[in-house]
């Protein structure tokens, strides 16, 4: 165990003295990338003209790689590596997405493996689980409730011709007006309970959620070159002001769609691998219904698809929307931001 403890203080270190060499070589990094990308035909190319040309793009995984690696650093001089293994793993995962050059990620790839392999510290109070929450079942008015708000929510793809602000903002006005009514009790069980064991809940989540955005970011690059174009819905909020869609994006389309996606469905759907499957493609339809053919909807709709079963999933485990709901608001907070910076 000290080896691995040894390896990590070092590995990190070494992180961190790699991140800040790609900060300072920002300038020729882009070059170099706008090479690269300058070969590649259509809108595809130009889109990633546009981001590598922009240093940020560069500095800013840099920066969240040496948090990230400070982090581990502060853990392993503060306790046990075995106690800490989850958020280890889960850092490690974070440092190989955010990864800011090759050498980075191939060495968080070994710090996966090695942090996959740590033994979990055996004592009662490491082995604290997370709550087992009683799943809520599917009351009539509850049925009726989510049938209600699922109509509401898709109403806009049925009236194109209304202005997309004013249709938006009522349906999420509606539909969260709703959802509070409806399953207020279930709000306050899961938020209390998240309040009173959120620790367990970190441990449980973030490995777990980490996984889950290293296999969605790998088929986003997949799924982009397949199709040679940007998903027409990135594009179309990147059309949008950014007073308008920062909040519906960061607060509200979380909570309506956690509840709607996880939490409704789960009333129909007690088969856990079903469950995770439906709510998972219905997600991933949701966000490319607007592509212009049904083979670029479906292709386009697999890396949100992934999302939206890798919330399925820690639903399923937990039955605490809360979890989801705060995933999910950190998630397109992250995506905001990085629109701003580099758009």
């Amino acid at each position: 165990m000290e080896k691995k403890k040894i390896y990590f203080i070092i590995s990190s270190i070494l992180c961190i003295f790699l991140s800040a060499l790609s900060i300072i070589g920002a300038d020729s990094s882009r070059e170099a990338m706008l090479n690269t990308v300058s070969n590649i035909p259509g809108e595809l190319g130009e889109r990633m003209a546009t981001v590598y040309n922009n240093n940020m793009i560069f500095i800013i995984p840099a920066i969240i790689c040496i948090l990230l690696s400070g982090i581990i650093l502060i853990i392993i001089f503060n306790d046990k590596l075995n106690s800490k293994k989850n958020t280890i793993l889960g850092l490690s995962i974070a440092i190989f997405i955010s990864s800011s050059n090759t050498f980075i990620a191939l060495l968080s790839i070994i710090n996966i493996i090695i942090a996959a392999n740590i033994k979990s510290e055996k004592t009662k109070k490491e082995k604290k689980e997370i709550p087992q929450l009683k799943r809520y079942e599917a009351g009539t008015f509850g049925i009726i409730g989510a049938i209600v708000c699922f109509i509401i929510y898709f109403s806009q793809t049925l009236i194109p011709d209304f202005d997309s602000y004013i249709i938006s903002i009522i349906k999420y006005i509606i539909v969260l007006g709703l959802i509070i009514f409806i399953f207020k009790d279930n709000l306050k069980r899961d938020v209390k309970t998240f309040k009173e064991n959120y620790k367990e809940y970190i441990n449980f989540v973030l490995p777990r959620i980490l996984i889950m955005y290293l296999i969605y970011f790998i088929f986003s690059f997949i799924t982009v070159f397949i199709n040679k174009n940007m998903p027409v819905n990135q594009q179309q909020i990147e059309a949008l002001p950014i007073w308008y869609t920062f909040p519906l994006a960061a607060l509200l389309a979380p909570i309506v769609e956690e509840i709607l996606f996880r939490g409704c469905i789960r009333r129909f759907i007690k088969n856990d691998t079903l469950f995770i499957v439906v709510s998972g493609f219905l997600f991933g339809i949701l966000h490319t219904i607007s592509e212009g053919s049904i083979s670029g909807a479906l292709i386009m709709a697999i890396p949100y698809s992934i999302l939206g079963a890798g919330f399925a999933y820690i639903y399923a485990k937990t039955n605490n929307i809360t979890n989801n709901i705060l995933c999910h608001s950190i998630h397109n907070t992250i995506v905001m931001l990085l629109q701003i910076i580099l758009f």
